[in-house]
């Protein structure tokens, strides 16, 4: 490659500054924050929200009698596939099919414990009072994002990507308004889900989650990594974050990635009620009962310190971690059986129990 390419490869990469992402701290998401606001104005929001969580299938978006400013919500979360992007989510699709298991079982040992450990972030999590008092439903509610938007079919008329991504992003835009509103909220943490959070997020449950399958002896190729990548830009952009601050490749996500947790990644008092909360919900479900274990192991010791992990000998780590790699298959972070197809029984599971969305 000449030289000049190289240059460019190595400095013309699309990483946020430090400036850049201390405004993004102080930017929502405007598209739902607007419709949120309407609806509250002008409408009974009981009435409309239940009618936007009883659409079944992204057809229902063009087809639904909702008012005018929900339906133009609803077409600005609709975003632009090519054919070389549906070929990503495609596979990415597949990918999630064969490893359904372990991927949901990343959730509880991983994702949620990865967005604790950023202060502010946490913030919102800790106030919102959903993940230490409703662990379950959360976890529950987030398996069936992840079956949604993650399917062969997701982004299809008879699928659920769109709609389910509709439904969450005005969730968060709810969650956004009212945490605002209380008194405990500080504007140093910038505002409550701004955009630097939700790209955490974005990759707390799918970049972060393929590093932590790899960890356990699982294989992810490059090319998986890409269509993860891919299919994760497509699903953030759904759910209102900026296009211009996606990660284009592997390469500019793990910097990002990196950038954003030397920024926020700290010891606070809200991790550790948010992680105490969850590994007691985990610990009898989990073989043997070794969650911190786990977590130490998936999360790395400095991340695992800041949010309150015990530290583990390291002769008892070694020999857990073997047997746990054993065991993997027949763990998930909520009650399940494991009989019969795996992916069945997790949607027999959210319908049972039921979603945030369906008890608005």
């Amino acid at each position: 490659m000449p030289i000049i390419g190289l240059w460019y490869k190595t400095f013309a990469m699309n990483i946020p500054t430090k400036l850049a992402l201390d405004v993004l701290r102080l930017q929502g998401d405007a598209p739902a924050d607007e419709a949120v606001a309407r609806m509250f104005e002008e409408e009974s929001p009981r009435v409309v929200l239940q009618q936007v969580w009883a659409l079944q299938n992204n057809q229902n978006l063009q087809e639904n009698s909702l008012p005018t400013y929900i339906k133009n919500y609803l077409a600005q979360v609709v975003q632009p596939i090519t054919a070389t992007t549906y070929a990503y989510i495609n596979h990415n699709a597949n990918f999630f099919q064969q490893n359904a298991q372990p991927y949901l079982g990343m959730l509880g040992l991983l994702s949620l414990p990865y967005c604790y450990a950023g202060e502010y972030g946490a913030q919102v999590l800790y106030l919102s009072d959903r993940i230490q008092n409703q662990i379950e439903k959360r976890l529950l509610e987030t398996s069936k994002f992840l079956l949604d938007v993650l399917s062969v079919d997701a982004f299809l008329p008879t699928g659920k990507g769109w709609v389910s991504i509709a439904q969450v992003r005005l969730l968060h835009a709810i969650i956004r308004k009212r945490i605002q509103a209380l008194p405990e909220w500080n504007m140093q943490w910038g505002v409550p889900i701004n955009q630097e959070d939700m790209l955490g997020t974005n990759f707390a449950f799918g970049w972060i989650v393929a590093r932590g399958m790899e960890k356990i002896g699982y294989q992810v190729t490059a090319y998986d990594r890409e269509a993860l990548l891919e299919s994760w830009r497509v699903i953030g952009c759904g759910l209102g974050v900026l296009p211009t601050i996606m990660p284009q490749n592997a390469k500019e996500a793990y910097i990002l990635d990196k950038r954003i947790a030397e920024r926020h990644f700290r010891a606070s008092v809200v991790g550790k009620l948010l992680t105490k909360a969850l590994v007691e919900y985990l610990q009898p479900k989990f073989p043997l009962g070794l969650t911190e274990t786990y977590m130490r192991f998936l999360l790395g010791d400095t991340i695992a310190d800041y949010i309150g992990i015990a530290p583990t000998d390291w002769k008892r780590y070694l020999l857990r971690v073997q047997i746990l790699q054993t065991r993997l298959q027949e763990y998930l972070p909520f009650s399940l059986l494991p009989e019969g197809n795996f992916l069945d029984n997790v949607r027999e599971l959210i319908q049972k129990e039921g979603t945030a969305f369906t008890q608005q």
